[in-house]
């Protein structure tokens, strides 16, 4: 699989940097919504995107591919203090065909990781224990995912440790080819930001 894109969101300088650079598309959340770009990186030198998605609202990017069935991904996350995310889930990562969605991962507001297909409620695959995410300090997050409605693969990595709660082999993951993936930050407060990094 050949390296379609990485980003450490170190030279931006504004929105226009994201859409018209590097490829991303933003999209605003409720009032309060922000992007910064300022923020410290991951290994305390650099810069991390942040976002903010107000009260009760998201905030997000957005890339675009040629569609195929096979995606790796990985990202730095700082998660905000507890009580600022969305409850109960929040959406974190997207693989979406055409802005529908296909398989997510989520934190939810007690820090646990959470996988679903489209949502995560009636669509479950799955979710770790609580406290597993610590505010504020970095976690590296990859996944890979096949995407199938019969044998989809789902597997996410904590900081290299594959996660055996959220280890899918045979699931439905999805009827349709993955074109886009969203990176997204739902907060239930105004002041909850998350930060990316070293995507």
């Amino acid at each position: 699989m050949a390296v379609r894109k990485f980003d450490g969101f170190d030279v931006y300088d504004g929105t226009a940097s994201i859409v018209e650079h590097r490829g991303w598309v933003r999209a605003n959340g409720s009032s309060g919504s922000a992007m910064t770009y300022n923020q410290t990186g991951r290994f305390g030198t650099g810069k991390s995107l942040a976002l903010s998605g107000g009260i009760g609202g998201t905030q997000s990017i957005t890339e675009a591919f040629t569609a195929g069935a096979n995606q790796s991904v990985g990202f730095a996350f700082s998660a905000p203090p507890l009580g600022y995310l969305a409850a109960p889930n929040s959406d974190l990562l997207i693989f979406r065909n055409s802005g529908t969605q296909i398989c997510k991962l989520g934190v939810t507001a007690a820090m646990a990781l959470v996988v679903g297909r489209g949502d995560f409620t009636t669509n479950l695959l799955g979710t770790t224990a609580n406290g597993l995410i610590f505010p504020g300090a970095f976690n590296y997050i990859e996944i890979e995912l096949t995407r199938s409605a019969t044998v989809g693969v789902f597997k996410v990595y904590l900081d290299g440790a594959l996660l055996s709660a959220l280890n899918f082999t045979a699931a439905n993951t999805g009827a349709s080819d993955i074109n886009e993936i969203t990176l997204a930050s739902q907060t239930g407060f105004s002041g909850g930001t998350s930060r990316f990094d070293d995507y």
